[in-house]
Order: C-alpha cells, then sequence, then structure tokens
C-alpha cells in the first residue's frame, strides 16, 4: 500500500510538471477593438499541469510582404508583420531570463541584430516581439527594426525586448507541443499555423551559453 501510494504521488508530480497545448476560445482581456476582428476565434493556451502560462491568438491572414534579411527562415513575411497577441495571466521569463509582466501584448515578427551581443543564441534570426497595445496602436503597420525596437523596450520591464523564438516550420513538423533538447538546452516547441504559415515558437525554454 505504501509503495502504491508513493508510485501514486510520483506519477502525481510529474504530471504537474509536464506542459501542454490546449484549445482556448477566451479572447484574453486587453486586445485592442482594431485588433479583435484580424485574428481568428480559437487560439492555444500553454499549460504546466493545471496552470496556465499564456493564451496565444493568430491572425486569420498574414499581410501580404517579404523580406531579405539574411539567415533567417521566414523570408515570405515583412519585417514588423502583426502575427498575433500573446496573452499572460501570472509574470513570467522570455528565453534570455527578462521578464514579462502579466498582460496582453502584440506579435511581431523580427529578426535579431547581426552583433557580438546575439551571437549563438539561434541558428536562425526570427524572433516574436512583443509590444504593449496601449503603445503598438497600428496593426496594419510594419516598422522597421529601429522603430519595432523603440516600441518593443518602452513596452519592457528591462533594457531589452521581449522575445519568443521562432522559425519557419519547413520540414513539415505536425502541429503539436514538442520537447526538443536535453538538460540545460531543453525547450518546448510550439509548432502551429498563422495564416497559411507554418511556424514553430518556443513557448518554454531557457537560453544557456555553451
Amino acid at each position: 500500500m505504501r509503495r502504491l501510494l508513493s508510485a501514486l504521488i510520483f506519477i502525481a508530480f510529474s504530471l504537474a510538471g509536464q506542459y501542454a497545448v490546449k484549445p482556448e476560445t477566451q479572447m484574453p482581456a486587453g486586445v485592442p477593438d482594431a485588433v479583435k476582428p484580424l485574428l481568428k476565434p480559437e487560439g492555444q493556451s500553454i499549460f504546466q499541469g493545471d496552470t496556465k502560462l499564456m493564451s496565444l491568438f493568430y491572425v486569420a491572414k498574414v499581410a501580404p510582404g517579404s523580406n531579405t534579411e539574411m539567415n533567417v527562415t521566414n523570408t515570405d513575411i515583412a519585417h514588423g508583420t502583426l502575427l498575433g497577441v500573446a496573452s499572460f495571466p501570472a509574470d513570467y521569463q522570455d528565453r534570455r531570463g527578462n521578464a514579462i509582466k502579466a498582460g496582453t501584448y502584440l506579435l511581431r515578427l523580427s529578426f535579431f541584430p547581426i552583433n557580438g551581443a546575439h551571437q549563438g543564441i539561434e541558428p536562425q534570426r526570427d524572433f516574436l516581439i512583443l509590444t504593449k497595445p496601449s503603445i503598438d496602436t497600428d496593426p496594419a503597420a510594419q516598422p522597421d527594426f529601429k522603430a519595432l525596437m523603440e516600441t518593443a523596450i518602452k513596452s519592457a520591464t528591462a533594457p531589452h525586448p521581449m522575445t519568443l523564438s521562432c522559425w519557419k516550420n519547413d520540414f513539415d513538423q505536425a502541429p503539436g507541443l514538442v520537447k526538443e533538447g536535453e538538460g540545460d538546452h531543453t525547450s518546448w516547441v510550439l509548432y502551429t499555423t498563422i495564416g497559411d504559415k507554418k511556424l514553430g515558437i518556443i513557448v518554454v525554454g531557457k537560453h544557456v551559453e555553451g
């Protein structure tokens, strides 16, 4: 009996630490009226056990555009394009350990600059930049890097934009949440579709050098 109880406790503890993706129909509070019509009515929420970590709602159609950046995967999306919104019910951290305060943010595609400060972060330069809707007020805008970074810094609690690493899913990984890497380099990647674009987004994980 004691062994059975210990086994059940172990299983319950293990499940509590697991991550899962579930459909989400409750649009987050704080989504601007100008953005709501652009979003699909059903999004996705990421859970750790019974705790909701974030909700993601995507645009139904990605605005047309492209870019000629080097070492990026999403060349068929213009820099600064709105791809959706992210809502965090509690404070969170991005992969660099920067705080993401609880709330709702717009998600725009960007690419980290080619400089020593970003050496070895990811093989690709694609990122989703989080901005506050109260500051980022034009969903149709496709700001250049400088303008988007100014908005992103004003939205952040640290002198660095809040980000979610992403890439084009051009190897046709099935939709869902996938654990990738091992040990300190483990991350959980959400493979999903935004408009007609297939993307992978790291929703859980921390960048560890080395």
